[in-house]
């Protein structure tokens, strides 16, 4: 190795590809050493090389500081066998197949390539383009952390490696909306109703209050609302609406409520004075009453049958049209019958069917005999009719 007192260096310094031309200024003491069998130049521990320009505070030591730098591309086949003497060396690759191709070559993308010792890799991110320094494709650039992977687009109609964009409130904007093959949340912060969206949109929040998911339209109103579960069934009730606030309105329903019920539906049948027409079936008619048998016995409009043991004596309700009551001595009883008066100026018809008793006070009587029986029928309010008779009876 010699030392210059005065230096000029022509020759081409290449430190990773790069090429620059150094003149130093003479000096007893230079610090430059030029090697002219390896074509070199180095400097002590600590220096730093500027070229063209100055390096700028706090650059590491060994920087090399230049306004620009050059690197003559060459081709893949060309790159120097791997090994230990050139790792780290970096060279730029003119007939990449992409921008990371440093092995296969014969195409003409350019790569930023550098040896490991073992092998050339690609210096910069994959991507497409086929341009260097090998930008990702558009959009968000996805790292797999070895190498740049599918890049995800924002858009309003999202599909395949999209991002669902937002407008400048924050709002999602998806327009074509979007599907989910797993399980799907959406979760939010409660607030009271937003201010109306634009004209054309509609806006969903979380609602304070109701504790539910609803949305408005752009006046204002809210029209549609998730629904407030019930805890339980409500014996007898139906569902007449859901309220704005998404809760459930119950009723009973009535009679009006149903298409098909009768004119009947709401009325109380077991009760007969609310049935005005119609008739019944013989099965729903009651028997006539029977009063237990003895010798005193009280009949109840409007019929019944009273059957004497003995001697006996039958009280019979004041006459009204329709009421029919038949009165007879038991089996193998042969006693006098009486029935007892009418009051109110009623009266009972002789078994002739020619004239009445006495109004008021008269009673019908029949002599001590088997078979005795009468049977009358109500035609006014002060008449009893003698309909049929076994005896001798007299309407007193």
């Amino acid at each position: 190795m010699s030392r210059f007192g005065y230096v000029v260096l022509l020759s081409t310094v290449l430190i990773g590809g790069m090429s620059a031309q150094k003149s130093t200024a003479p000096s007893n003491n230079s610090p430059w050493n030029y090697n002219s069998s390896s074509n070199t130049v180095s400097s002590p521990s600590g220096s730093s090389v500027g070229i063209g320009t100055t390096c700028p505070s706090g650059a590491p030591v060994g920087s090399i500081c230049s306004v620009a730098q050059l690197i003559a591309p060459v081709t893949v086949a060309s790159l120097a066998a791997p090994s230990a003497s050139n790792k780290n060396v970096i060279r730029v690759v003119s007939d990449g197949t992409s921008a990371t191709d440093c092995t296969g070559g014969g195409g003409s993308s350019q790569a930023l390539c550098i040896s490991n010792g073992s092998a050339w890799k690609p210096l910069s991110g994959s991507g497409g383009g086929g341009g260097w320094p090998g930008y990702p494709s558009a959009g968000v650039a996805i790292s797999t952390g070895s190498a740049w992977g599918t890049s995800v687009a924002v858009s309003s109609a999202p599909g395949a490696n999209t991002i669902p964009e937002t407008d400048g409130s924050g709002v999602l904007n998806v327009a074509a909306g979007f599907a989910s093959t797993g399980a799907f949340k959406v979760s939010g912060a409660t607030q009271s109703k937003p201010a109306a969206p634009a004209a054309g949109f509609q806006t969903g929040w979380f609602d304070a209050t109701n504790l539910l998911l609803q949305g408005e339209n752009n006046s204002g109103a809210t029209v549609w609302t998730t629904v407030a579960p019930l805890a339980s069934a409500t014996a007898h009730k139906w569902l007449a609406y859901i309220d704005g606030t998404g809760k459930q309105q119950l009723t009973q329903p009535v009679c009006g409520d149903l298409s098909n019920s009768a004119s009947s539906c709401a009325t109380d049948t077991t009760n007969a004075s609310n049935i005005a027409s119609g008739i019944l079936a013989a099965a729903r008619v009651a028997p006539t009453p029977i009063p237990a048998p003895g010798i005193s016995i009280t009949l109840t409009a409007p019929r019944g049958y009273a059957i004497c043991t003995g001697a006996c004596t039958v009280s019979v309700p004041a006459p009204a049209a329709g009421y029919e009551f038949c009165v007879l001595n038991d089996d193998n009883v042969a006693t006098a019958i009486t029935l007892s008066a009418l009051g109110s100026g009623a009266m009972y018809e002789n078994t002739g069917r020619t004239a009445y008793g006495t109004a008021g006070t008269g009673t019908f009587t029949a002599a001590a005999a088997a078979g005795n029986k009468v049977c009358i029928v109500g035609r006014d309010s002060t008449h009893y009719l003698t309909v049929s008779y076994i005896g001798a009876w007299t309407a007193n």
